[in-house]
């Protein structure tokens, strides 16, 4: 099958990272697998052309009939059976061109959760009409979907719908194999976009009142710094906490194994996740875990198991759960380690993410 995978850019990020492995897992199944984005970003670029796979770039212009119209072209000019898209503007521009060429088969994908339901969201799913099949890639959104939309109204949407939740590759990430001397200070580690919903700011101002509160502790935060309003707030946040020396963010790396590996504890505070590809490599790499209590979260974070959990909202929450890991024993955060391997062996393995997708693809086939 002639399938094209389409998404934004190849950018970093935990959906890129999703579709770039999608793309191969798919490619060794014997599929001829087209990779199409719009915008220039190339983070992930290298690591699909190692597995043959093109990428071609479409001309950015048009707004969304504009750029569905040359989806739509370049699917009929190459005979594409299968368009796979990932992202909610990738998802609408997918929709209508499939509604402006519709000989092909389409597959949407959600990549986070609603925390709550805008009009602009009902205007992404009255498009999904012209989808066959719409994947969540969270249990929570899933469920969130199949409710809101079990009713006579667009009931097509639940129907629809089903839930993948992303892989994560067990036997790249894994627990580190040096005895590490675990003493303080401790290293939190955080992997993300320096943006508004990752709760950057909020993070900041716990980690402020835990060092008045006298806990050593230094966090290491590793994601795209793009000089914005936003993350020139943050900076400016850790200057005036006086944590300029144990809280630092870096630009994004490619290869994260050693830095799970160096690190004893990781942390995402975000406002509002998908199934976090961050977490689920730190799970992999048998870490505990303190994270926002939203999504999928509390399904692989089980508290006093391998981890705490905290209302991202709520400054005296996240402190709380911090304190809790913070006071832990050593042993403690080991057994902690060892529960979040378990968890990510038995739910996020790549074996499990090709099967549903194969699965799914074979379910809606061209005869």
């Amino acid at each position: 099958m002639k399938i094209a995978c389409l998404l934004r850019s190849l950018e970093m990020g935990g959906l890129e990272r999703q579709m770039s492995g999608l793309a191969s897992f798919l490619k060794k199944e014997g599929h001829d697998i087209t990779i199409v984005k719009y915008l220039p970003d190339d983070f992930y670029e290298d690591y699909v052309r190692e597995h043959d796979i093109p990428v071609v770039q479409l001309k950015k212009g048009g707004g969304n009939i504009g750029m569905a119209k040359k989806i739509a072209r370049f699917i009929e000019k190459n005979g594409i059976d299968l368009l796979i898209s990932f992202g909610t503007s990738p998802n609408i521009k997918a929709c209508i061109a499939r509604k402006i060429y519709g000989n092909f088969k389409l597959i949407v994908s959600e990549r986070n959760f609603n925390t709550r339901w805008l009009p602009y969201d009902y205007l992404r799913f009255i498009a999904y009409k012209e989808a066959d099949a719409i994947v969540s890639n969270s249990i929570s959104q899933g469920r969130l979907i199949k409710a809101k939309f079990s009713g006579r109204f667009m009931k097509y949407v639940a129907e629809k719908s089903s839930t993948i939740i992303n892989f994560t590759d067990v036997n790249k990430f894994t627990p580190s194999q040096e005895k590490v001397d675990r003493r303080e200070p401790l290293k939190i580690l955080t992997f993300g976009r320096v943006v508004k919903r990752k709760n950057v700011h909020g993070y900041i101002n716990a980690a402020k009142i835990l060092k008045d509160k006298g806990y050593n502790f230094d966090i290491e935060w590793y994601g795209l710094t793009s000089e914005s309003s936003y993350y020139k707030k943050c900076m400016q946040a850790i200057a005036d906490s006086g944590l300029k020396e144990s809280f630092k963010i870096y630009p994004v790396q490619k290869n994260v194994e050693n830095l799970y590996h160096k690190a004893d504890i990781f942390c995402l505070p975000s406002f509002y996740e998908g199934t976090s590809n961050a977490i689920s490599e730190a799970l992999a790499c048998g870490l505990p875990i303190i994270c926002s209590a939203v999504s999928d979260n509390s399904i692989n974070v089980e508290e006093g198991r391998n981890g705490w959990l905290f209302d991202p909202t709520d400054c005296d929450s996240m402190v709380s759960a911090f304190e809790r890991m913070l006071n832990s024993s050593p042993e403690e955060r080991t057994e902690y380690g060892k529960h979040s391997r378990e968890t990510a062996v038995s739910r996020l393995s790549i074996d499990r993410f090709t099967k549903q997708y194969k699965d799914l693809i074979d379910s809606i086939a061209i005869p």
